[in-house]
């Protein structure tokens, strides 16, 4: 049996399990398409018992996504709510506000109050209170990432606190190591990842929002030449607040293939955990 997800979705610290350790499970599975990648990875997920509490779940489920561009036709964000609620569960998607929305965040008006400081100073974090939308907090939410996009399972809640808040990350503000705080002001309680290696579409399904990161990072690498996932320096800081697992042989990758077990790509998604293993430093079984 698998790590079982946290009653609280806010949960960050690293899920003990039965095996009487702390490591947590990352799903990497792959399939004749995304969807069906995406698919695969919850199913596995919630079949290993690491999502029993997200398949009991009675509240609805938040999924938040990247903004898409016009005309994009892949979709992680809606792949994730299409396959939540084909198993009865409530789903909707929220996208990071538009440039016009965030520029009304500045106005002082009468929708003030569809903001909510949130505390995160007592978690570590170098700054004190961060306003993020009300229709976030108190919630159940699945981060959904592309990896062909832009951002990363950390990097991506920059893009939903105040402006205010966002700007004193920088222009950049999805990879300075300052977005790993304002993700402290959120509460996911899975990370889906979705995208292309290579010739294989992949899903990936964790609880643990480092792992997840490292795993993005690591699956985005373009050479060998770039340093480690565990040197990003979001990586680094998230570690240093305590958001998820701190230590390589925390981490187990667990592979699955889609299709039909005959298809040379069963194998190369197998290839494909041991290279991401290897990367990220995981031990060997």
């Amino acid at each position: 049996m698998g790590p079982a997800l946290s009653r609280d979705w806010g949960s960050r610290v690293p899920i003990h399990t039965d095996r009487g350790d702390d490591t947590v499970e990352a799903v990497l599975a792959s399939g004749p398409d995304v969807t069906a990648a995406l698919n695969t990875a919850i199913r596995e997920f919630l079949r290993q018992g690491a999502g029993s509490q997200w398949a009991q779940c009675s509240q609805e489920i938040v999924v938040v996504g990247e903004r898409r561009a016009r005309g994009e036709g892949r979709d992680v964000a809606e792949a994730a709510a299409r396959e939540l609620r084909s198993r009865g569960q409530r789903a909707r998607i929220v996208r990071p506000p538009s440039r016009f929305e965030r520029a009304g965040a500045l106005v002082p008006s009468s929708r003030s109050n569809t903001w909510v400081s949130v505390d995160i100073s007592r978690k570590g974090s170098r700054l004190g209170w961060v306003r993020v939308p009300r229709g976030l907090t108190g919630t159940a939410i699945v981060a959904a990432i592309d990896l062909q996009g832009g951002t990363s399972p950390i990097g991506l809640w920059s893009a939903y606190v105040h402006p205010l808040a966002g700007a004193a990350a920088g222009p950049s503000s999805s990879r300075s190591s300052l977005a790993a705080d304002l993700a402290l002001a959120f509460s996911p309680g899975v990370v889906l990842i979705g995208g292309t290696v290579g010739s294989l579409d992949i899903g990936v399904a964790t609880e643990d929002l480092i792992a997840a990161e490292l795993i993005t990072v690591a699956l985005r690498e373009s050479g060998d030449d770039e340093a480690g996932p565990w040197e990003n320096p979001l990586v680094q800081r998230a570690t240093e607040l305590e958001m998820g697992v701190t230590r390589p042989e925390q981490i187990r990758i667990v592979p699955h293939w889609a299709g039909s077990p005959s298809s040379p790509q069963a194998g190369a998604i197998l290839a494909l955990a041991d290279r991401l293993g290897l990367r990220l430093g995981l031990p060997t079984s």
